[in-house]
């Protein structure tokens, strides 16, 4: 008898276990997202000149990004918006304060299921910046934005990923961030 108990409960579990894991290893649908990292702006050919040589804003990044994706096997594909501001900024003892300000984005990801809940992907797609100057009203920049990260599903709901993105925008500035991320499901 005992045996006959035993041999059920490992085909139960055998039968489960396909059910569990793709339950778990499901990254479709909407998502929100509370980032925060670090920014790092190089100003480039907008203000370095020969008389000027601005060093780069360094400083916090923060913000909200929202998405959706849709998971096809161990393929996954989605649309993200994301909204943030930053606290990088230099001074410059001929120029003032500059300071970069908030950060739109809208653009797509591709991910591969790698193991488990880990979805590593690779994103691309628009950036709207504002840069701030003392004095100056902000500047808006056009450009766009690339990255890729890694992200961890801790339950059914709840997620936590890290990323890197580099973007290029107007008159040559030039952005690297490095960003954490902690995630809900809808």
């Amino acid at each position: 008898m005992k045996i006959f108990t035993l041999a059920v409960a490992a085909a139960a579990f055998f039968v489960a276990s396909p059910v569990i894991a793709k339950d778990t290893r499901d990254f479709s649908g909407f998502k929100g997202t509370a980032v925060v990292g670090y920014d790092n702006a190089d100003f480039g050919v907008f203000i370095t000149t020969e008389r000027f040589d601005l060093k780069n804003a360094e400083g916090l990044i923060y913000g909200i990004n929202l998405g959706y994706d849709r998971q096809s096997g161990s393929f996954l594909y989605g649309i993200e918006l994301e909204a943030t501001d930053s606290a990088a900024d230099v001074d410059d003892r001929f120029l003032g304060q500059i300071e970069m300000g908030r950060e739109l984005y809208a653009g797509g990801r591709v991910g591969f299921v790698v193991s488990g809940n880990t979805l590593i992907y690779g994103k691309a797609g628009y950036v709207d910046a504002r840069l701030r100057t003392v004095g100056f009203q902000s500047i808006g920049l056009d450009g766009f934005r690339v990255g890729g990260g890694v992200e961890y599903k801790i339950n059914k709901s709840i997620f936590a990923r890290a990323e890197y993105r580099y973007s290029e925008i107007d008159r040559g500035v030039k952005r690297n961030q490095g960003v954490v991320g902690l995630g809900v499901n809808f």
